[in-house]
C-alpha cells in the first residue's frame, strides 16, 4: 500500500492533567505512546504530527523519529478552547503532498484494521453523502 497518510494528534497538556511539579500525567503520555505506535505500524508512508503546549520530556525522544514532528504552540494569550484548530493551517499547507489526513487526539487508540475498515468502505458511504 502506498498511500501517504499525514496523521495530526492534537496533544494538550493542562495543569490539572499534571502533578504538581508540573510533570506530564504518566497516563497521558503512556496512552499517546501507544497512539503513535498503532499509527506506524499502518503503513510506511505515514507522517505524524504532535500538535502540543508543553515542553514535556517525553515528546523529546520523538525528535530523532523522522516520521515524527512535535509542533509547540504557546497558548498564553489564547483561549485553550481553540487548539484543537490549531493544526489546520499546517493541514492546508500539505493538502497536495498526502492522500489522506488523519485528525485525532492523543487517547484515541486507531488501528491498522480500522483504516483497512475505511479504506474499504470509504467509497461506498461517500457515494450516499456518508463519512466513516
Amino acid at each position: 500500500m502506498n498511500i501517504k497518510i499525514c496523521v495530526h494528534i492534537i496533544f494538550y497538556n493542562s495543569k490539572n492533567l499534571s502533578n504538581q511539579t508540573g510533570k506530564l500525567n504518566f497516563n497521558k503520555s503512556y496512552y499517546l505512546s501507544k497512539v503513535i505506535k498503532s499509527y506506524l505500524k499502518i503503513n510506511r508512508h505515514i507522517k505524524i504530527f504532535i500538535h502540543t503546549n508543553t515542553n514535556s520530556r517525553f515528546l523529546k525522544k520523538y525528535k530523532k523519529n523522522n516520521k515524527i514532528k512535535v509542533i509547540k504552540y504557546n497558548l498564553k494569550n489564547e483561549n485553550p478552547r481553540y487548539f484543537p484548530w490549531k493544526c489546520r493551517k499546517v493541514m492546508e499547507k500539505q493538502k497536495n503532498d498526502y492522500d489522506v489526513f488523519i485528525y485525532t487526539e492523543d487517547d484515541i487508540l486507531f488501528e491498522k484494521k480500522n483504516f483497512n475498515y475505511w479504506l474499504k468502505y470509504k467509497d461506498l458511504c461517500l457515494n450516499d453523502n456518508y463519512n466513516l
